[in-house]
Order: structure tokens, then sequence, then C-alpha cells
């Protein structure tokens, strides 16, 4: 898509679902951050970028470990696609 193209930016879980709570977007949807990231958020993402142009869609695997400790807890870190 060329950059003088109005777009709309949409993100997605890979099942088509709707990305967690824990998820915001930036930059007109560019970007999707991760305040508080959970085992549970992660899985597939699609992010799909569509114009008069036309469309085109990504798709991102988000791998979270848990802590040292094996638990499943919480992780206090920002992830940006």
């Amino acid at each position: 898509m060329s950059s003088s193209s109005v777009f709309r930016v949409s993100w997605t879980r890979g099942d088509g679902t709707p990305v967690g709570r824990s998820a915001r977007l930036l930059d007109r949807g560019r970007l999707l951050r991760f305040e508080r990231v959970t085992e549970a958020d992660g899985g597939e993402y699609a992010c799909r970028a569509e114009s008069e142009a036309g469309w085109r869609e990504e798709r991102v695997m988000l791998f979270v470990r848990g802590r040292g400790g094996g638990g499943g807890g919480e992780q206090r870190k920002k992830i940006l696609f």
C-alpha cells in the first residue's frame, strides 16, 4: 500500500476473536501493546491493513513463558509487535 493511502488497521487473535483486555492499540492501530502479559495472551495474532488499494494481513506468534519458578504468573514487560 502506498503511504498516501488512507488505511484501517485491525488486530485479532489467530482464530478471529478479539485481542484480550491486556492489549492496547497505539499509533492508529499499527502497534499492539500488552501492559501485563499472562500465559493466556500467548498464541497467534493477525494484523490486517485495508485501503482502497487492497489489503494485507500479517500473522505473528506470541510465546509467553512463566516466571522462573515454573508458575504461570503475570509478566510485567511491554511487548511491541
